[in-house]
């Protein structure tokens, strides 16, 4: 059956307010959708600057790992990518609702000078180590050291991380404690020791768990 061309102009009208229907519908699902993630993103600032925050301070010798550690905390990724830390860098984690902002600063020799630096407010040390380094663990224990009879640090908890666990010849970390001179039982400070290993695809994810709880422990909800 032929259309007539009043038929014809009654079905184009009608096309184009559907047309004009939906897009007004798509255009206020997206207005909504971008209202939402606004909403979402300022309740997650709001979040951020209500919550307490905490400094810790993530040291160690150049390739112990200390990268790899913190962008496992922090998203579980895959670490093959990762440079080793010239400078220092930052990062923030929301922890149970504390702030963590971690400080890690770089381990070549040029750079263990400036660590100083970095120690005031310091609420938490973190000391990385290569457990198959063995050869290193003088230097290691030599800079711990160091930082250790800084007044800055002083009663400040100290987290001994035993890391590349999963190498051949991996020293314990009761064995690296020994070796850097620190107890878990020590007086002046609470020491704690972690073993874990960060590689290639690979992470020991319980351990750093337990990282994460630890520090929730440290800095319970109020």
């Amino acid at each position: 059956m032929a259309l007539s061309w009043e038929t014809l102009a009654k079905d184009i009208v009608f096309n184009k307010k559907t047309w004009l229907a939906l897009g007004v519908a798509s255009f206020a699902g997206s207005a909504l959708y971008v209202a939402y993630r606004l909403h979402e993103i300022a309740k997650r600032q709001r979040m951020l600057r209500e919550a307490p925050e905490k400094r810790v301070l993530v040291l160690g010798l150049d390739g112990a790992g200390k990268s790899s550690l913190l962008q496992h905390m922090n998203s579980g990724d895959s670490a093959s990518a990762l440079q080793p830390t010239n400078g220092f860098s930052v990062i923030s984690i929301q922890n149970e609702g504390v702030a963590l902002n971690i400080w890690e600063v770089g381990g070549a020799e040029g750079v263990r000078s400036y660590w100083e630096n970095f120690l005031q407010g310091t609420e938490l040390l973190i000391f990385v180590v290569d457990s198959i380094d063995e050869d290193r663990f003088t230097v290691a224990k030599e800079e711990l050291t160091k930082l250790l009879a800084d007044q800055r640090l002083k009663g400040v908890p100290l987290v001994v991380v035993a890391n590349k666990q999963d190498q051949a010849g991996a020293k314990q970390g009761s064995e690296i404690c020994k070796a850097l001179g620190v107890e878990p039982d020590c007086d002046d400070r609470d020491v704690y020791i972690i073993e874990t290993h960060t590689s290639e695809n690979s992470a020991s994810l319980e351990e750093i768990e337990r990282l994460k709880n630890m520090m929730r422990t440290l800095w319970p909800k109020d």
